[in-house]
């Protein structure tokens, strides 16, 4: 049993004003955070695979120069379901039994911990969640990887939390659920968080 892991790094960042997952955030781009976040929990976990999907040539150099697999995907720009699609087509050896965790690119937030508690989650889907908000990542049975496929346009896989039975992985503060789609949000940030992610520098 394989859990794959799915960084989706495509996003077009309209509200923003430019790509913000390039955007320098504490001396490193803003998708970096989560990123290494994700590194830290393939490593931890067992039978775990890693692999950035992203349009933008360097997120995915910035990937694979520290050894993690990275798919192109030149439809993005056309929605989210594209980059979904294109990750899934890169798993060559997809049994029924895997699981299929995606996970946005803009959460910078995001803890090992909790990704480690998503990859154990039992049922056809899962989700983290801040008490009753509902966030991302996601998790989902590989056998649902055929609806996965048929996803259209910029919908992604949260019909299919809706359509099956969902197992809600509690987040460690809302601060992991938190994604950025505006320049003025990171100005809004608590003093102790920002400090906290300063020293890790």
């Amino acid at each position: 049993m394989t859990k794959h892991i799915l960084f989706l790094a495509s996003g077009k960042s309209s509200r923003f004003g430019s790509n913000k997952l390039l955007y320098p955030l504490w001396g490193k781009p803003l998708f970096s955070w989560g990123l290494e976040v994700l590194m830290e929990a393939a490593r931890r976990g067992p039978d775990c695979t890693l692999r950035v999907v992203s349009q933008y040539e360097d997120i995915r150099h910035w990937a694979e120069a520290r050894g993690v697999l990275a798919v192109d995907s030149p439809l993005s720009h056309q929605g989210l379901s594209y980059t979904i699609r294109a990750g899934l087509q890169s798993i060559k050896d997809l049994a029924p039994e895997d699981t299929l965790v995606f996970a946005a690119a803009d959460q910078p937030f995001l803890q090992a911990d909790t990704v480690l508690e998503l990859l154990s989650a039992p049922g056809p889907a899962a989700r983290v969640c801040w008490q009753d908000t509902p966030g991302n990542p996601a998790a989902f049975s590989a056998r649902l990887a055929p609806e996965l496929m048929t996803l259209e346009g910029d919908r992604g896989g949260g019909v299919l939390l809706k359509k099956y039975p969902c197992t809600r992985v509690p987040a460690a503060s809302c601060w992991e659920l938190w994604d950025i789609d505006r320049l003025e949000a990171l100005e809004a940030l608590p003093p102790e968080l920002v400090t906290q992610y300063q020293e890790k520098i």
